[in-house]
């Protein structure tokens, strides 16, 4: 096995994540497997030994904030069964190991079920996995080639496999995976001639992304577009390897630096990730934007050297795929349900029946075991059933996906399932995973469907209504609970509720063993199928006695803090009066990079009373953070609230949570001609559209505002002034206006001023910025980003970040009246490195809601949250093992 290290800088983080032992800073990766897909039927002859483990467990569960993976574990390697949002932070929160993961299975290309894969991948190329598979239906390519513009590495392969028929198989040396496809009854499939020019008419008659230059890429695109299906899946695919391609010294793109995505801060503090950041992978829009990006990294490196006609010809030649936009295709609403078989165990060897065949003790052992013929001294030919027993067959185990009773029909007349039904179980088959959408279970046909397994298989269901909703980031909730002692409103306990809506008891007809999905729930297939519940006692913050206020009761020197807080804060002046006091300001993730136990990714909600909210970011799970913020009966209330989000640049930990609000904002909205605004880069957008052909999240209600044409020291570009006008006006604001800052290319800040005379000011991600200082002159708020420690100043400058006392000067620069501090890194679990700066600055929370006029409170619980994190750093050291 090749060994890959780690620099002991990024050894804490992939501890965490289970990609490099406690005992050492290597991560073994095992060499590129031999995939196999063969027609359902061929021969399946891998073996394991006995004693190997084998088993199957939940992560997440299904509900509103998200659908559940599954992790298949293995001795020698993991597959995982869908990747929704937030999953990567579910396996940091309980200490799940991924380093052995080779393939990722995939029910659906819905954002459900894909909207953690490009997180996850980012995160396991940064921890040394070389070569991930994806499996899953049509369409799935064209999903992971959208995000080419914020999802890519050097340092590992990515390959994608779709299933279109049932009778496709996959297998390796553990495991064959049989799909059996299911369609809604009112979709009639296409028969497609693979061969034929494609029929994508919707999708080429839409209005395309702005192409560099800012005019429609229409023309490029339209050769793409006249291709035949097979030949725009080899472009898709070529794109794909264009996005990941394992670093050699003979590839063309090796200089090619890691991608905008879930950057580690932890890693290589020596490099300059400011060079990577701005790695020439767009052809510039004008002499004028070439400009721009050579004077936002002044002050990292020098100046580039303007290249030549021949260099930017080349560049565009060879980038083009960037700008270009996808070969059209259609949502396709495919629900796969997996039938898996492990591998056969080997029969026990007779050693009795070994010496009476005169057979001595040796390698001719081993040979009949490993399921060799051997031929004897005198000739007799000796075949292992002689001396070994039968062979057990491979362990069965099916993923049933039903998203609603419309898919019941062609799910469960499929005959695939036929040799694993009737009375006997033969087959081994021992557990069916379901994840079921509303109205399913209730159905007369599902229970009869579920009735045709033998008695002895065990049912997990998965469904809203008959799952319970704990708390699944209990540190975080630990947290939150210890800080609304300070103040329960600022600080508001995360909604969970531990019974679900309706009991399964009360389907009368379902199998037996039927058992609702939990996370953590685990079932052993081998060596003896078994149910385990493995979930700690669930987060309870109602009933006095439990442990978590047990936890807090226990925090005599915090608690006493807390007292003298609140009587300081008897003496601090509210402007109740002032404009924007009833301004409400939701830090939702304050954390960098990558999601952790206690910050999630970058996410800032602005409510306007009476005029609407505004989304600043929406990293990944930030619908799942509303859901806890608001509540299950709020959040649909607060979505249909929210009118605008504002992207401020393309760095995955900034935007990836952006679709699943979208959706569900549509669903709220469908067949209305209500509209939504997204401010963004431009290549936002074109991922938007490109990933609207794949799932309908309402794209014809978004209008776009490109962040480059409402730049405040420039003219508001005509196309956008119509558009700027209706936001404004859907907002109450006087004036939205961005601004280049210091980070990577394409990076804004933004500035809000309202028509009652209060002003925003959000730095997004950057160095200290004089044009942030500018067009933030006076601002009520200044939500300025705090990565990282005051004597950490040459990995600020290097990464494009801001220390805490660099954040705190611009706000002081800028005259701003209350300076918001986020986006820590994530070496800081809990909180920040305090500074002694004056009573205008607060440190944020994931899920903290404050009011403009309750800010001047936040510097009087510095004392008391120095108290509880005190110990914070030696709490993570041992939480890792360390």
């Amino acid at each position: 096995m090749p060994i890959v290290l780690i620099k002991s800088t990024s050894s804490i983080f992939y501890r965490r994540f289970g990609l490099i032992s406690n005992t050492c800073s290597k991560t073994l990766v095992t060499s590129p497997l031999q995939l196999q897909f063969k027609p359902f039927g061929s021969n399946f002859h891998c073996q394991q030994h006995r004693g190997m483990k084998a088993y199957l467990q939940v992560v997440g569960g299904v509900s509103k904030e998200r659908l559940p993976s599954l992790i298949l574990h293995y001795d020698n390697q993991r597959y995982m069964f869908n990747c929704g949002e937030g999953t990567q932070r579910l396996c940091v929160e309980n200490k799940l190991k991924l380093a052995k993961m080779k393939h990722i299975f995939l029910s659906r290309v819905d954002w459900d079920c894909v909207g953690g894969l490009p997180g996850m991948l980012l995160t396991l190329a940064d921890g040394g996995i070389k070569n991930i598979s994806l499996h899953g239906p049509k369409n799935l390519t064209h999903f992971m080639v959208s995000t080419r513009h914020f999802v890519y590495r050097t340092s590992m392969s990515v390959e994608t496999h779709e299933f279109q028929h049932d009778s496709d198989l996959f297998q390796d040396e553990n495991l064959r995976v049989v799909p059996v496809i299911a369609y809604p009854t009112t979709f009639v499939p296409e028969l497609e001639d693979s061969d034929s020019v494609s029929k994508n008419q919707g999708t080429t008659q839409r209005k395309r992304a702005l192409s560099k230059s800012g005019s429609s890429s229409d023309e490029s695109d339209s050769d793409l577009q006249q291709l035949s299906p097979r030949a725009q899946q080899q472009y898709r695919k070529k794109v794909l390897t264009k996005m990941f391609v394992p670093s050699s010294p003979g590839n063309s793109d090796h200089q090619r630096k890691k991608g905008a995505g879930y950057a580690l801060q932890e890693q290589k503090q020596t490099e300059n990730l400011a060079n990577a950041a701005n790695a020439i992978v767009f052809q510039p829009a004008s002499e004028e934007s070439q400009a721009i990006v050579q004077e936002i990294g002044e002050d990292v490196q020098p100046p580039r050297k303007k290249p030549t006609v021949q260099q930017q010809e080349q560049n565009a030649k060879r980038t083009r795929y960037m700008n270009r936009r996808l070969p059209g295709t259609k949502p396709i609403p495919a629900a796969i349900s997996y039938i898996c078989r492990g591998p056969e165990v080997k029969g026990k060897f007779n050693k009795a029946a070994a010496v009476a065949l005169g057979i001595k003790p040796g390698p001719m052992y081993g040979k009949l075991h490993r399921g060799e013929s051997i031929t004897l001294d005198d000739g007799t030919v000796v075949t292992p059933d002689r001396v070994c027993d039968p062979s057990i067959p491979g362990h069965v185990f099916i993923v049933a996906d039903c998203p609603s009773p419309e898919y019941i029909q062609s799910l469960t007349s499929s005959s695939l399932f036929s040799e694993y039904q009737g009375a006997s179980n033969g087959s081994r088959l021992s557990v069916i995973v379901h994840m079921l959408g509303k109205g399913v279970l209730e159905n007369q046909q599902y229970q009869e469907w579920m009735n045709t397994f033998p008695s002895t298989v065990q049912h997990i269901i998965g469904n809203q209504e008959y799952n319970s909703h704990p708390v699944l980031f209990d540190s975080h909730a630990l947290s939150q609970l210890k800080l609304s002692r300070l103040n329960n409103e600022m600080f508001p306990i995360p909604w969970y509720s531990n019974s679900p809506e309706k009991d399964l008891a009360e389907i009368s007809s379902l199998p037996k063993l039927s058992h609702p999905m939990e996370n953590l729930l685990q079932f052993d297939l081998e060596p003896k199928p078994k149910l385990q519940k493995l979930q700690n006692k669930p987060f309870d913050h109602i009933d006095p006695s439990s442990e978590a206020n047990q936890a807090v009761e226990d925090l005599t020197e915090y608690l006493a803090d807390v007292n003298e807080a609140k009587q300081a804060i008897m003496d601090v002046d509210s402007a109740d009066d002032a404009p924007g006091a009833n301004v409400e300001i939701t830090t939702l993730g304050t954390g960098s990079s990558v999601p952790s136990k206690y910050r999630n990714v970058s996410a800032t909600l602005v409510e306007i009373p009476d005029d609407g909210s505004i989304l600043l970011d929406a990293g990944e799970n930030t619908y799942g953070q509303m859901l806890r913020m608001m509540g299950r009966d709020g959040i649909d209330k607060a979505i249909n609230n929210l009118k605008a989000i504002f992207v401020s640049h393309l760095h995955a930990d900034h935007h990836l949570g952006v679709v699943h609000i979208l959706a569900k904002w549509f669903e709220l909205n469908r067949g209305s001609d209500k509209k939504m605004y997204v401010v963004s880069p431009w290549a936002f957008k074109l991922w938007l559209e490109e990933y609207s052909d794949v799932q309908d999240f309402g794209i014809k209600n978004i209008v776009f505002i490109n962040n480059e044409d409402v730049l405040y020291d420039k003219e508001v570009e005509p196309r956008a002034k119509q558009r700027l006008h209706n936001m404004q006006g859907a907002l109450g604001l006087e004036s939205l206006q961005t601004v280049h800052v210091i980070h990577c290319r394409w990076a804004y800040g933004v500035s809000l001023k309202h028509n009652s005379g209060w002003k925003l000011v959000y730095s997004g991600d950057t160095r200290p910025c004089p044009k942030l200082v500018e067009v933030g002159k006076d601002a009520t708020v200044l939500l300025h980003e705090a990565t990282l420690e005051d004597d950490m100043v040459e990995e600020a400058l290097a990464k494009r970040h801001s220390t805490t006392k660099e954040a705190v000067q611009i706000g002081q620069e800028m005259n701003a009246k209350y300076t918001l501090l986020t986006h820590f890194s994530q070496r800081y679990p809990k909180i920040p490195v305090f500074t002694d700066a004056h009573n205008q600055v607060g440190i944020s929370f994931d899920m903290m809601r404050v009011k403009i006029r309750d800010l001047p409170t936040l510097p009087k619980y510095v004392k008391a949250l120095q108290t509880l994190y005190k110990d914070t750093e030696k709490e993570e050291v041992e939480d890792l093992g360390l």
